[in-house]
């Protein structure tokens, strides 16, 4: 939690909504922040994979899958 809070306070998000680009900086942003803080995860991990807006987490025992952004 100290490393995200650290990410969180030395690197924030700061967007315009307006902006037509701000979707695409903020996957940026959180993808970056996901290799800082959390060591590269999702990749190796092979309950999870990344996609163009999130995260999936892959079904192991039923036809349903959870779709997280």
């Amino acid at each position: 939690m100290r490393d995200f809070d650290r990410f969180l306070i030395m690197k924030s998000f700061e967007a315009d909504p307006a902006d037509p680009a701000m979707w695409s900086a903020y996957q940026a942003y959180w993808k970056k922040m996901m290799e800082e803080v959390g060591a590269g995860w999702p990749h190796g991990d092979k309950e999870y994979t990344t996609i163009g807006s999130g995260l999936i987490c892959l079904a192991t025992n039923s036809g349903v899958a959870l779709l997280t952004k």
